[in-house]
């Protein structure tokens, strides 16, 4: 059965809630061993200290919390770094699943960028770019992310599924971006399985959040298995 608009962003929201509770209890009292080790190369220290937080708005479905970011501070080269959670991209207040959320609706359905943008109450400008971001590097990450998941799983089969709507595609202004769109879908498909992939072999034995999206949760794993363009 098909979600509704409603459905998805009630659902986004829910599990958003969640995660922002659950990423504020876990800076506040949780293990945070492997975030300790200086990232900087060269330095070398393995401790870094609590170095107080970051006030974060993050925006989804018509709603807004303020999210605290734990900060950490090496002592020895002194650099600072906020621990951001994998469903939050580091310059974006909007939560992973709830753009791509609105993506997936704008190329499936015959909807215009401002319909669209009017149903998860973001400005049209905001899903314009969304969708050329995400298509700009869609075509090369399917295959990277299709042999990753063979790789873990030889006999995983991925389902047909139609391209873009007609009218999202006949408006793209180029060919790049036409297939770009069109094959969206597949890859949001494609990371999905390579997630369930993981955890059932318990080769990422903590993804992280729920909420991290398909294609927030690939900007993550990627660069961690030195793998491919991350989208």
């Amino acid at each position: 059965m098909v979600s509704t608009v409603d459905e998805i962003i009630a659902e986004i929201k829910e599990t958003t809630d969640q995660e922002i509770d659950g990423y504020e209890q876990w800076a506040r009292d949780g293990d945070l061993s492997a975030h300790r080790p200086c990232p900087v190369a060269g330095c070398g220290c393995r401790f870094r200290h609590r170095h107080g937080w970051v006030l974060r708005a993050v925006l989804y479905g018509g709603k807004e919390r303020w999210l605290r970011l734990l900060r950490l501070f090496c002592p020895w080269c002194r650099q600072t770094e906020t621990l951001i959670p994998e469903w939050l991209l580091p310059h974006s207040p909007y939560p992973s699943p709830f753009r791509e959320a609105a993506v997936l609706h704008y190329i499936g359905s015959p909807a215009g960028y401002r319909p669209t943008a009017a149903m998860f109450g973001v400005d049209y400008t905001l899903l314009w770019g969304w969708t050329r971001r995400l298509a700009a590097g869609a075509v090369d990450l399917v295959g990277v992310v299709v042999r990753e998941l063979l790789a873990q799983e030889p006999g995983a089969k991925l389902e047909l599924l139609p391209v873009a709507h007609g009218a999202v595609l006949h408006k793209a202004r180029t060919a790049e971006k036409r297939r770009g769109l069109a094959h969206l879908p597949l890859l949001v498909q494609a990371a999905e399985a390579l997630r369930s992939a993981c955890r059932r072999r318990a080769t990422l034995p903590d993804d992280g959040a729920k909420a991290a999206g398909a294609l927030g949760w690939l900007t993550r794993y990627l660069p961690a298995h030195g793998i491919g363009p991350a989208p």
